[in-house]
């Protein structure tokens, strides 16, 4: 975008000082220009209505622009602000929405439909192959360049042919991504971690292929890529979920009505499911530091990182093999969790929650869910945690918790409630907080800090105890 100044008095003092012996010269202006097309519209206040047909938009500075019909052309410019955001809706006909020319510009573009073009700028955008709202619908091409900022794209139709060209570009985008490729769709993640939600209304066994790039549902291909990382999706009616992972930070966000199978390659992945996995599934984290996040309404999830299983009891008792994960987060009215011999992250939501961290310097904390515990458990959780060896970073519930460090310099958190805390060997610090607690230091120069409360403390430095 090219915007030439006016000439006029007050700019002669910027040029050569003998200029001004030739008088003023008279006011003229260059005319705006969008992608070299002479501008039809230039915004002069907060929105811009278009014609039936061709317009040539310079938006100004412009919060709402809305072209009717024709091919248009449509250039944001912030006018005088160097930040902003507006909301381009280009309606039916084969439209260009150029938002390179204002970096510093979000912008919400509904191409309506048409095969349009759509070219990201340096703030992020929201990009819709039509409108928000699913109707009236578009399955022609359209051609979508993400920008440096965050872009999230929608594109295509479920159950139709989708011929889009997707270029998400640099940073942390997102793909949600209707119908079936056509012949000569494409979609390039680019840099950054990004973000793919295919909507299909096929039904059947469903795979995702990030090595080879594909997706198939009922061995029938629906997509194609190159630079995708993070895969939200799921199934119906008992089909299965299939994940092939790559040596990239993968994600694997899945609600199957069948069994998971998903198997990550080299780097930090990480899978989420809302539910537990369904009996036949395999999950194996490969290589690199890997977390699961499995959260269920119902009974129990017992987790043994170094065994590598995960059983629950939703309805008969089964086990998953669950293998190379690291880390783990687990929600469910009971949960059950042993760590590896090495460094483990383990959070939990429960009413009665068991953890032990075994060897190496762990992380294990209450992961609060705010509607899990207000439904499930109101009133009386519990956990007991036991470190073991390490130094270990542990931290309890609201509830009447037993927290144990082991051997190594611990720190032990019992937040609220009545809790009981040992520290074990090593130079330990108990944080009694709430609640009527007992602190232990074991062997070792230890410091209690009994906080609100009639504490019970027994170790070299007390603060806050009672007794």
């Amino acid at each position: 975008m090219r915007r030439s100044p006016l000439t006029a008095l007050a700019l002669i003092g910027l040029a050569a000082p003998g200029l001004a012996l030739l008088g003023p010269a008279p006011a003229t202006a260059v005319a705006e220009t969008c992608r070299g097309e002479a501008a039809t519209i230039v915004g002069t206040g907060p929105t811009i209505t278009g014609t039936e047909g061709r317009d040539v938009v310079v938006t100004n500075g412009a919060t709402q622009v809305r072209t009717v019909g024709g091919d248009d052309v449509i250039c944001v410019t912030g006018g005088t602000a160097q930040t902003g955001r507006t909301t381009i809706v280009s309606g039916a006909g084969d439209d260009v929405v150029d938002a390179t020319t204002a970096p510093g510009w979000f912008v919400q573009a509904e191409l309506g439909e048409g095969a349009d073009r759509f070219e990201a700028g340096a703030a992020g955008s929201s990009a819709y192959g039509a409108y928000m709202n699913p109707l009236p619908a578009d399955t022609e091409k359209d051609v979508v360049i993400g920008g440096t900022g965050s872009d999230s794209v929608t594109s295509g139709v479920s159950d139709e042919p989708n011929p889009d060209v997707i270029d998400l570009g640099a940073a942390d985008d997102g793909l949600t991504y209707g119908g079936t490729m056509a012949p000569g769709g494409s979609i390039d993640g680019g840099a950054g971690e990004d973000l793919f939600t295919p909507l299909t209304g096929r039904l059947g066994a469903k795979v995702i292929d990030n090595a080879a790039g594909i997706l198939t549902v009922d061995q029938q291909v629906v997509a194609t890529w190159t630079g995708l990382e993070t895969f939200h999706t799921g199934t119906i009616n008992g089909a299965s979920l299939r994940f092939v992972g790559t040596a990239a930070d993968e994600e694997l966000v899945g609600r199957a009505s069948g069994p998971i199978h998903a198997t990550f390659g080299a780097g930090d992945d990480s899978l989420v499911t809302n539910e537990a996995p369904r009996a036949g599934s395999s999950i194996a984290g490969g290589d690199g530091r890997d977390v699961v996040y499995v959260s269920t309404e119902s009974g129990l999830l017992d987790l043994d990182l170094r065994r590598g299983r995960l059983t629950t009891d939703a309805d008969d008792p089964y086990t998953v093999p669950l293998t190379d994960v690291e880390d783990a987060t687990l929600h469910a009215r009971r949960v059950v969790v042993a760590g590896t011999d090495g460094r483990n992250a383990l959070q939990f939501s429960a009413c009665d929650a068991t953890l032990r961290g075994r060897k190496g310097a762990d992380t294990v904390t209450r992961n609060y869910d705010t509607w899990f515990e207000r439904v499930f458990c109101p009133r009386f959780m519990k956990a007991r945690i036991n470190g073991g060896r390490g130094h270990d970073d542990l931290r309890g519930t609201r509830g009447r918790d037993v927290v144990r460090g082991g051997p190594g310099n611990d720190v032990l958190d019992g937040l609220e409630g009545p809790d009981r805390l040992y520290g074990g060997d090593g130079r330990d610090e108990l944080r009694g907080r709430d609640g009527t607690d007992q602190l232990f230091g074991g062997q070792g120069r230890d410091s209690a800090f009994g906080g609100q409360g009639r504490d019970t403390c027994r170790a070299e430095v007390r603060r806050s105890c009672e007794r």
